[in-house]
C-alpha cells in the first residue's frame, strides 16, 4: 500500500532473480528525488516576511504515560548537580573509600584482626 515492498515480497523477487524495481513505486527512485528538487527555492531573508500562521497549532493532549513513575526528576541542563554518594567504610581497616575486598591490608602480614 505504501510502495514499498516488505521484506518478504523482497525475499521472493530475489529468489525469482527478478528486478525488484519493477515491484516499487516510481516515486521512490532516485530520478523522481531529483526531478522533484530541481527547482530553485528562494529563501526568505527577513523573519518580518515570514507572515503570520492562519491558526494556532497546539501540542495534543498530555496522558499519563504506562507503567511505574519516576522517583526522581529530570534535572534542567542549567541546574546543579547533586551528588549524595554514601562512602564505602572498610570493615578490617575503617578507612573510607574501599572495602574489605580491595583493602591492601588483607594481605599484609603484619596487620592482626579481632574477631568479634
Amino acid at each position: 500500500m505504501s510502495g514499498v515492498p516488505c521484506v518478504h515480497a523482497i525475499a521472493v523477487v530475489k529468489d525469482r532473480r527478478e528486478g525488484w524495481m519493477k515491484w516499487c513505486s516510481p516515486y521512490f527512485t532516485v530520478n523522481a528525488y531529483r526531478l522533484a528538487y530541481e527547482g530553485y527555492i528562494t529563501p526568505i531573508i527577513d523573519v518580518d516576511d515570514w507572515g503570520q500562521p492562519d491558526r494556532l497549532v497546539l501540542p495534543p493532549p498530555k496522558q499519563k504515560a504506562p507503567g511505574r513513575p519516576k522517583t526522581q526528576r529530570i534535572r534542567g541542563e542549567d541546574e546543579p548537580v547533586k551528588e549524595k554518594k554514601k562512602q564505602m567504610i572498610c570493615s578490617k581497616c575503617k578507612a573510607t573509600g574501599h572495602n574489605k575486598r580491595t583493602c591492601d591490608a588483607r594481605n599484609d602480614p603484619t596487620t592482626v584482626y579481632k574477631r568479634k
